[in-house]
C-alpha cells in the first residue's frame, strides 16, 4: 500500500513542512527523519511470520525475515531428496538439479550410497586379482584401472618388462638391425677394467672423467658392428678400447685402437 501519490513521487518540496530540496531523494529522507513517516512507495509484499507490509521488494522481505526472525527463506522450496524434510535452495540450482539435499545433515552423501558399489550401474565385481607380467607376483586391482592384457605391481615392474620386450624385433618401430648384447654391462666393466679405467688416448682416470662430465669413461668399439657378420663378436674386448668423451670423438671411425703414450 502507498504512502505518497504522483505530487509528492518527484517532488523536492517537503509536503508537510514545505522546505525544499535539491533531489526528491533528500526530501524523503528529510521527511523520515524529521516527521517520522516514510514516503517511499511500497509494495503488498507480507512478512509470513509477523505481517509486515513495508518492503519494496521480494528481497527486502526476505532479508527481514532473516534477521528479524532468524530464519531465511529466501530460494525455492522443495523436499530434501533423502530425509524428506523441507529446504530452500537458490532458483538457479533448482531448475538445473533433479535432487536436493539438505546442507547440515550429510544427506548427499547418504543418497549417493545407494549408487555406489553393487548398485552402481557399471559395477564389474569390485577389486579382482591378476598377476603382474613382469614379475609373476599378485596384482589387487579394480578392472577399470586394468587396460589391456599386461598388468604390472609398480613402474619399476613395467620399465623392467618394456626394456625387454620392446626392444629389437619385438620393438614396434623395429626396422632391421641389430640388438645390443645383454650382457654389454658386464662386457664394459672387463673392458674398462683392462684399460685401468683410463683413456687409452689422453691417459684421463674414471674420476677426473665423472667429475668433469658427470659421465664414466666411454668403451669403444674398434671395428664396428655393422662389419661382423654376428654384430656380438664386436664386443670382444680385443676389440674394444676405453675412451674419454674428446677422444672418443677423434678416434670414431678410425679402425686402429690408440696407445697411450708413458
Amino acid at each position: 500500500m502507498s504512502k505518497s501519490d504522483n505530487s509528492t513521487e518527484n517532488s523536492t518540496e517537503c509536503p508537510t513542512c514545505g522546505d525544499n530540496f535539491e533531489t526528491g531523494r533528500a526530501m524523503k529522507i528529510h521527511h523520515s527523519r524529521t516527521h517520522g513517516e516514510s514516503l517511499v512507495e511500497t509494495s503488498d509484499i507480507e512478512c509470513p511470520t509477523c505481517g509486515r507490509e513495508d518492503f519494496q521488494s521480494e528481497r527486502g522481505m526476505k532479508t527481514h525475515h532473516k534477521k528479524a526472525h532468524g530464519e531465511s527463506i529466501a530460494g525455492v522450496k522443495t523436499e530434501c531428496s533423502w530425509c524428506g524434510d523441507e529446504i530452500r535452495v537458490p532458483p538457479g540450482n533448482y531448475r538445473k538439479c533433479d535432487h536436493h539435499f539438505c546442507t547440515d545433515k550429510g544427506c548427499e552423501p547418504e543418497w549417493r550410497k545407494q549408487f555406489s558399489g553393487e548398485n552402481h550401474s557399471q559395477w564389474k565385481g569390485g577389486k579382482q586379482t591378476y598377476t603382474c607380467s613382469n614379475c609373476g607376483g599378485e596384482v589387487t586391482r579394480a578392472p577399470a584401472d586394468v587396460n589391456g592384457e599386461n598388468v604390472f605391481c609398480n613402474r619399476d615392474c613395467y620399465t623392467d618388462w618394456k626394456g625387454d620386450q620392446m626392444r629389437g624385433p619385438d620393438h614396434h618401430n623395429w626396422k632391421g638391425g641389430y640388438t645390443q648384447n645383454k650382457n654389454w654391462p658386464e662386457i664394459r666393466q672387463r673392458a674398462l677394467a683392462a684399460d685401468g679405467y683410463q683413456c687409452q688416448g689422453c691417459g684421463v682416470s674414471e674420476e677426473e672423467h665423472r667429475s668433469e662430465h658427470g659421465a664414466g669413461l666411454s668403451v669403444h668399439h674398434i671395428f664396428p658392428r655393422m662389419e661382423f657378420d654376428d654384430p656380438h663378436e664386436a664386443d670382444s674386448v680385443d676389440n674394444l678400447v676405453t675412451l674419454c668423451r674428446g677422444c672418443h670423438a677423434k678416434w670414431e671411425g678410425i679402425p686402429l685402437r690408440p696407445e697411450l703414450s708413458d
